[in-house]
């Protein structure tokens, strides 16, 4: 199932872990009347999972990995268009999706051991984020993967 939410010109696309059905068979936002309109920009919601195997979740990791060149892709494709393209490339956030991490004291250990700021994120950062990569304030930026981890990556 996709979350798309467009709003004053611009989408935000994440996806969560979705079990069974091929990827022919999902069916993909129209993005017709955003390339209409000037100045337009699309931001998916990534992970750093997307650049780190971890066990449990593989197909996960596969996915984002593949939302990230997508991302890239689209820059390039809609870039001419006037379209930016853009991914925020989440650590563990303070969301029901979170739990499985916050909740478990072995795994929560196991995150402060690489996380530099120790804590976990929180959804208000992920928007603000969002948000930049969606207004004006990041007008030359398309094809960009913002890290929002905590310095996970780093």
């Amino acid at each position: 199932k996709f979350m798309l939410k467009k709003l004053f010109g611009f989408l935000i696309f994440a996806a969560g872990i979705v079990l069974g059905g091929s990827a022919h068979s999902r069916e993909l936002p129209d993005f017709t009347d955003l390339v209409e309109k000037q100045g337009p920009a699309v931001v998916n919601i990534s992970t750093t999972s997307a650049l780190m195997a971890q066990p449990e979740i593989g197909t996960y990791c596969i996915s984002k990995a593949g939302l990230n060149t997508m991302t890239r892709c689209f820059a390039r494709e809609l870039g001419p268009q006037g379209v930016r393209v853009n991914a925020i490339s989440c650590g563990v956030i303070k969301t029901a999706m979170g739990d499985h991490t916050l909740n478990d004291p072995g795994r929560y250990a196991d995150m402060m051991k690489i996380n530099p700021l120790k804590r976990p994120g929180y959804p208000e950062e992920v928007a603000s984020t969002a948000l930049f990569l969606a207004t004006e304030a990041s007008s030359y930026s398309t094809g960009l993967i913002l890290q929002v981890d905590g310095g996970v990556l780093a």
